[in-house]
């Protein structure tokens, strides 16, 4: 469960979402914030990476997802391809996944032979893409190789 989310560009938070007493607390910083109860679940974009990756990528009953600024309703989640990325400086498999929210989407990529972690988050909001890569992973201490 998240407690708080920040979206910071250029070095300063721009917008903000506080988790707390089955509500949520949103928007830009330096404007007032707007909260609304949590009836269903609400993540911030890159909470629900790991909420997917632990639960066989289903997305819970009336999810809802935030950006710091909004909150956005989300009732599906898409499979959009396999593929590899590098981590490690070896290939591995991912399973690629699309979440749509108002005409903006967030891309996950999961690597099924190491439990789903996630290995790549690319979200696109106002014509901009930030992409999150998993670089090198450990568990429980050692360098995990692709080929497991």
């Amino acid at each position: 469960k998240p407690m708080m989310y920040t979206d910071t560009r250029r070095g300063k938070a721009y917008a903000q979402a506080q988790f707390s007493n089955g509500s949520v607390s949103y928007g830009k910083t330096g404007s007032p914030l707007e909260t609304s109860p949590m009836q269903y679940p609400v993540f911030d974009l890159f909470s629900l990476t790991w909420q997917l990756a632990l639960n066989n990528i289903q997305l819970p009953t009336g999810l809802q997802i935030t950006n710091g600024k909004k909150l956005y309703p989300v009732s599906q989640v898409h499979k959009i391809g396999s593929g590899q990325i590098r981590v490690n400086g070896k290939d591995i498999k991912v399973e690629r996944y699309r979440v749509q929210r108002e005409g903006n989407s967030v891309e996950y990529a999961f690597a099924p032979d190491l439990h789903n972690i996630p290995a790549e988050a690319t979200y696109t909001n106002d014509g901009k893409t930030y992409t999150f890569k998993l670089k090198n992973i450990k568990l429980d201490g050692e360098l995990v190789a692709a080929s497991q």
